[in-house]
């Protein structure tokens, strides 16, 4: 039922990715990408919303529902002015280290986006919705449904970053430098800039993407004014630090401030909701570093991998070692968290086996 809401945003990221690595410096098509995106995760959900009976129609201006819909909105507002702001800070910051750092460090962002889009934002939308249910209906059942969308999301953001940590020149070559086999790809300056600030961010994918779905407990329960403290207290560390990372350690260190922040509003958020939920955080934490075990062994395959010669020449080979490398990571980490033990991928894969006859 909540399937177009949960990948509206996923087509929202793929539409605005494929064209900015289409047509990459291109200012106008910056913009078309951002609007075609937006039209794409609205096309997404019309065909359900008219199945539904929900098509918009002109009718009264005012609903009693309006008032705590406005009041659930009040978060975003805040929140979305203190991320402007530190786009102002951030921009301040990366035109200052060198030529070719803003654009590498939109691009690092654009993976960043991607990752929380497909693995974060999709399944906490898809659980916000049971949430919702279970908070108005079936109180006893909440903790437990947050409980496993953590674990769910812990499932598919850590070896999402993982990935985007050991691929980062690759992602940045396949995704940016394709041109370069017609002759005109992207400057080598931009190139290393680029994989020195997305590599980082895939140690940001895990705790933000947990954020997605905590923060979202908050607004079930009315209560905005906490996670908007919380938000804002990270945005304006981030902002701080930004400047003095940036200065010691260039473009990676925007990146790094961007990790550490996402942990620690990562750590405060999870101990407020697992006290007030009661939410078993030993149990996940347990959990969670088998996780981390299994996506450790995986990425630690992808690396001796990709330790390996002969590969073809020039982009080519940046291919061939993501889909080799990338399928041994895939591989060891299926097995690895089966071995250890990981529920939530063992009923993942058995819902993508085939029904045989009569079963």
């Amino acid at each position: 039922r909540f399937g177009p809401s949960a990948w509206a945003p996923v087509a929202l990221n793929l539409v605005t990715i494929l064209l900015m690595a289409l047509f990459p410096g291109q200012a106008l098509m910056l913009t078309l990408a951002h609007v075609l995106g937006g039209a794409a995760q609205l096309a997404v959900q019309l065909p359900a919303l008219r199945r539904g009976g929900l098509w918009p129609h002109l009718g009264r201006l005012w609903h009693p529902a309006l008032g705590s819909l406005l009041v659930l909105m009040l978060p975003f507002a805040f929140t979305t002015s203190g991320r402007q702001l530190l786009n102002v800070v951030a921009s301040q910051v990366v035109t200052g280290i060198s030529e070719g750092a803003a654009t590498a460090f939109a691009n690092a962002d654009l993976f960043l986006s991607l990752m929380l889009g497909l693995f974060s934002i999709s399944p906490a939308l898809a659980y916000y919705s049971r949430l919702s249910h279970h908070a108005a209906r079936a109180p006893d059942l909440f903790a437990p449904t947050l409980l496993e969308g953590l674990r769910f999301i812990t499932l598919l953001t850590v070896p999402a970053g993982l990935l985007l940590l050991v691929f980062a020149e690759h992602a940045v070559q396949l995704a940016f430098n394709w041109g370069s086999l017609l002759g005109s790809g992207l400057d080598e300056l931009r190139l290393g800039l680029s994989v020195a600030a997305s590599a980082p961010l895939g140690l940001a994918v895990f705790p933000l993407g947990l954020f997605n779905l905590l923060v979202r407990s908050f607004y079930l329960r009315r209560q905005v004014r906490l996670p908007v403290v919380i938000v804002l207290l990270a945005l304006s560390l981030q902002g701080l630090l930004y400047r003095e990372m940036a200065a010691r350690w260039g473009i990676a260190g925007l990146s790094w401030a961007s990790v550490l922040v996402a942990w620690l509003q990562l750590l405060a958020t999870l101990s407020i909701v697992a006290r007030r939920e009661g939410v078993a955080l030993g149990a996940f934490a347990g959990y969670a570093s088998r996780v981390w075990l299994a996506g450790g062994l995986a990425a630690l395959a992808a690396i001796g991998v990709l330790a390996l010669e002969p590969w073809p020449p020039g982009w080519w080979r940046y291919l061939a070692q993501g889909v080799v490398g990338g399928g041994a990571f895939v591989a060891v980490y299926l097995n690895a968290g089966l071995a250890l033990g990981l529920d939530e991928l063992r009923r993942v894969l058995a819902g993508l086996r085939p029904s045989g006859p009569g079963r």
